[in-house]
């Protein structure tokens, strides 16, 4: 893990995970199967990211693992560890339920919350997966109120659950309760993507074919449009869809019906990997290449923009 000035280049600071934590490293290559997948969450304070295991100890004991580690911004020096569960693929994201500020990480059988001051545990719910198999790589999504969605691929599919937050009378049990809202083996099977949430309606490729769904009720809006095990993006009204074959579509957001407005190759063989959009220059790549492309981008609304690519 590495600090690194924007401008100079320098490495600021760095930490070799595994050795920080004192993981065991071919154990954990065997238990992880595919690498380290998850981006770095970056607080004003801090930056959180899944640690692992098992830890290096005595054969006689059962394996440890820590699930989230979180080092000062500024020093890269630990903070703080969270949860005993090996990780995933997934990235951890900062959320805010009853108030409170937490770290939102999907591990490798359940998702979990961790206090962002000192990484205590507030609630878990089971997530089936198994890191050497059928992994978890989407992320958790907050939606308004106490709720979060969460999809994966492998058969289970998509989920909506609502965070009941501890009463304000400390004489009561200070428990957070998590109960699903709806749960569908049939919807948004996301493999390696995330998905987009606007207006009500998540969007993804649910084992390759896009999807809209409403998530108050887990009701399919609409399914069409094979692209592969790709990445989606939001842009203003459009969703950009980098698709598994390297080519790049452009997507109306709408629950009303899948239109694609645009599309054009982008680079050449199997893209697995998420696209980045920064001002008129959009990065892609993949195992093979990268390209970086000049488009057009203004502030209109949406309407024209869907008018103007047609």
């Amino acid at each position: 893990l590495h600090a690194i000035d924007g401008v100079s280049g320098k490495v600021l600071w760095r930490k070799n995970i595994v050795d920080d934590l004192g993981i065991d490293q071919k154990q954990h290559a065997i238990c992880v199967a595919w690498g380290r997948a998850g981006s770095p969450l970056v607080t004003d304070e801090l930056v959180i990211v899944p640690a692992g295991g098992p830890l290096r100890k005595p054969t006689t004991e059962e394996p440890e693992y820590v699930s989230v580690v979180a080092y000062e911004r500024d020093t890269g020096k630990q903070r703080w560890i969270a949860g005993d569960e090996q990780i995933s693929f997934a990235t951890p994201i900062l959320a805010s339920f009853g108030g409170l500020e937490q770290v939102v990480s999907v591990n490798e059988s359940h998702v979990a919350a961790y206090d962002l001051d000192d990484g205590a545990q507030l609630w878990e719910v089971e997530w089936p997966g198994h890191s050497n198999s059928d992994a978890s790589c989407s992320q958790a999504v907050p939606l308004n109120g106490q709720k979060f969605f969460i999809s994966k691929g492998y058969g289970v599919g998509a989920a909506v659950f609502r965070i009941q937050v501890p009463p304000s009378d400390p004489s009561l049990p200070q428990t957070w309760d998590v109960e699903p809202v709806w749960q569908a083996a049939t919807l948004l099977k996301t493999k390696f993507t995330n998905v987009v949430v606007h207006e009500g309606y998540a969007y993804g490729l649910s084992d390759g074919i896009l999807e809209c769904v409403n998530v108050s009720d887990g009701t399919r809006a609409w399914k069409r449009g094979r692209y592969g095990q790709g990445q989606v993006l939001r842009v203003g009204a459009l969703l950009l869809v980098q698709a598994e074959s390297g080519e790049v579509c452009l997507v109306r957001i709408s629950p009303e019906a899948h239109r694609e407005v645009a599309r054009f190759d982008a680079i050449m063989g199997q893209t697995w990997n998420n696209p980045c959009l920064s001002g008129n220059r959009l990065l892609v790549r993949n195992a093979e290449e990268a390209a970086c492309y000049e488009v057009p981008v203004r502030r209109v609304p949406s309407e024209e923009v869907v008018e103007e690519k047609r």
